[in-house]
């Protein structure tokens, strides 16, 4: 039961660094440096550093949650400290692919408001894609030592040999449909 303390611990982790990055972003624009492109500038950088925090956060409980789920697996019982012990142990790399995530995400949020209609389909296409190749990133990041782009590569084929077929033909089928 004590294993639900991950989702509400991402969530308000998440808030508060969003919180914190507003904040930032607020106090910043009132300084006179920040006017014209610079402002502009500053909302980037700010975007960037509210995707990577977002993305930390959530990685880092999910990586504890998986944990203690592998633990259980193996027939232990997994607490709450148990699992941010684990992520703790991994964060390096949860940096690294909180980094690359960001990235990737602001590049497609760029995509989709630089490019308007066909953007936001080129984008949602593409994030699809990344969604798929990383829905298994953070049990890879947590029992493995992995860098970022590895571990993507690593997440990829635990879906390709475990659902990718099954959905390639359902989307197949869809689509003949």
């Amino acid at each position: 039961k004590e294993l639900i303390m991950f989702p509400i611990g991402a969530t308000l982790s998440a808030l508060a660094g969003g919180f914190v990055i507003g904040l930032a972003y607020i106090g910043l624009r009132t300084l006179p440096v920040f006017s014209g492109q610079s402002a502009s500038l500053l909302g980037y950088v700010c975007i960037f550093c509210f995707y990577f925090v977002e993305y930390y956060m959530l990685i880092f409980f999910n990586a504890g949650l998986a944990a203690c789920v592998l633990s259980r697996f193996q027939g232990n019982d997994p607490t709450f400290r148990y699992g941010v012990q684990q992520a703790s142990k991994h964060k390096g790399a949860i940096f690294g692919y909180a980094w690359l995530a960001a990235t990737v995400g602001f590049i497609l949020n760029t995509i989709a408001r630089r490019y308007k209609f066909v953007g936001s389909i080129i984008a949602n296409i593409l994030g699809a894609a990344w969604s798929i190749a990383t829905i298994f990133i953070a049990p890879v990041l947590v029992t493995t030592d992995l860098p970022p782009v590895a571990a993507i590569k690593e997440s990829a084929q635990i879906f390709r040999s475990t659902w990718g077929k099954t959905i390639l033909g359902s989307l197949g089928f869809g689509l003949i449909g």
